[in-house]
C-alpha cells in the first residue's frame, strides 16, 4: 500500500509588497508633485545641488574634459606653427630690391653685419641671405672680408 502524503510547506518565503503609499521615499525627490503635471524640468522642479561624491565626480568629469580640449586646441596651435612657421622669417622679410657690397668691421659677427645692413627686416631673414648670398657654411668672419649683403628700400 502507498504511504500517506504529507504537505510539505512552500520552501521559499513570501515576500511582503509594500504599497507605493508606504515606502520610504528617495531624498533626492522634491517633496511635492509637479505643479503642472509635466516632467519638463522647469521651475516646479528645481535642480537639485549636488553634494558630496556625487559633486567631486562632475568636477572630475568637467576637469578632465576642460584639459582634453585645451590639448587638443595646444595641439591645433603646434601644427598651425609647424606648417607656418617653418619659413616664417623669410616669409615675413621683404625681397630686397638690390645688393650691395660692405666691409666686415673689427669684432663684428654675422647677426651683428645684418643688424647694420638691414634694421628693420628680421636678423635671422637677413643673415639667411647673407649665407645664401656669399655661400657661408658657418658665422665665422675676417675682418676687412667683403660681403654682398640685400638692400631693403
Amino acid at each position: 500500500m502507498s504511504a500517506p502524503v504529507t504537505h510539505r510547506p512552500n520552501p521559499v518565503p513570501s515576500r511582503r509588497v509594500t504599497p507605493l503609499a508606504k515606502r520610504p521615499r528617495d531624498p533626492r525627490l522634491s517633496a511635492s508633485p509637479p505643479a503642472r503635471g509635466t516632467d519638463c524640468g522647469g521651475s516646479a522642479h528645481p535642480r537639485q545641488p549636488l553634494v558630496g561624491a556625487d559633486a567631486a565626480r562632475v568636477f572630475a568629469r568637467r576637469r578632465a574634459v576642460a584639459g582634453i580640449l585645451a590639448g587638443a586646441a595646444l595641439a591645433a596651435l603646434v601644427w598651425v606653427f609647424a606648417i607656418v612657421g617653418g619659413d616664417y622669417a623669410a616669409a615675413s622679410s621683404p625681397d630686397p630690391v638690390t645688393t650691395s657690397v660692405v666691409h666686415v668691421r673689427g669684432g663684428e659677427t654675422l647677426n651683428a653685419v645684418a643688424a647694420r645692413v638691414a634694421p628693420d627686416v628680421s636678423r635671422q631673414a637677413v643673415m639667411n641671405q647673407l649665407r645664401a648670398l656669399n655661400g657661408l657654411t658657418s658665422a665665422t668672419l675676417s675682418v676687412g672680408q667683403a660681403l654682398v649683403v640685400p638692400v631693403y628700400r
